[in-house]
């Protein structure tokens, strides 16, 4: 199954500069260069499919957006290719204990410019399937090597 794609356009990347002075982002753990584009990217893009999310206050750093009463994280990867049904979906593991109810996942081929949305998965469900990786040990299928200590699913196990 192929993943929903977006296009990184023009447009996007000026109105993404003013994305970024949102007062919350000043405690992403995203600090600067591509994965912090790309995972503004992300929230903008989870913005335009859900309208009605509510993008949570700086006093608030747990989750990006409240939906329906639910607390969203939007989780964002960065690459040089489109993303693959067997490439994995990873959460730090520090924040396993933080407050949000739903991931979202999306990937960013930041060689042809598009964002992929991989798809959800309850934070519940996602830690009850998900193995830990250690800081320093390889995922295994593409020889990367973990930075931090991190929970690890397939894009397969994601709901679309």
């Amino acid at each position: 199954m192929m993943f929903r794609k977006f296009h990184i356009d023009s447009e996007i990347r000026k109105r993404e500069k003013e994305w970024s002075e949102f007062d919350g982002n000043e405690f992403s753990i995203r600090k600067d260069g591509d994965n912090r584009t790309a995972g503004n990217f992300a929230e903008m893009v989870f913005q335009k499919l859900y309208p009605h999310a509510l993008r949570i206050s700086d006093v608030d750093k747990n989750a990006d957006f409240v939906l329906r009463k639910k607390r969203i994280d939007v989780k964002t990867k960065v690459r040089t290719v489109p993303a693959a049904l067997d490439f994995e979906a990873s959460v730090e593991a520090r924040q396993r204990f933080y407050d949000c109810d739903f991931y979202c996942f999306f990937s960013y081929d930041r060689i042809a410019s598009v964002l992929e949305y991989c798809g959800w998965i309850s934070k519940n469900e996602f830690f009850s399937k998900a193995r830990l990786i250690s800081r320093g040990d390889s995922e295994g299928s593409n020889n990367w090597i973990a930075s931090v200590d991190c929970y690890q699913l397939p894009y397969s196990s994601l709901n679309r």
